[in-house]
């Protein structure tokens, strides 16, 4: 009859070859579509603004164009009723007119 211990020792040695095994090309290329797509969403990689920003819009042009979005919320547009758009008016000019 075997030594307790001896088969205690290989049944470890038989448990950590299985741990000791080289990972599948899937385990090693997980996450590299995660980390491209953030590296390609970036805007800048470095982790800071420039120093300049590019000038978009200055001050004027933005403060009116929000005046004029919070005022089309006091005043909505009348609906368009677009089922008769062109129905029963003459035609002007083109291919179709005679």
């Amino acid at each position: 009859m075997p030594h307790p211990n001896l088969s205690l020792i290989g049944l470890s040695a038989l448990l950590l070859a299985g741990c000791a095994s080289e990972t599948t090309s899937l385990d090693r290329h997980l996450g590299e579509s995660l980390r491209q797509a953030q590296r390609q969403q970036t805007v800048y990689p470095a982790g800071s603004w420039p120093a300049e920003r590019p000038h978009i819009s200055d001050g004027v042009a933005s403060v009116h164009a929000i005046e004029r979005y919070q005022q089309s919320f006091a005043k909505p547009l009348p609906p368009v009723n677009v089922m008769n758009i062109g129905v029963g008016a003459p035609a002007t000019g083109g291919a179709m007119s005679r």
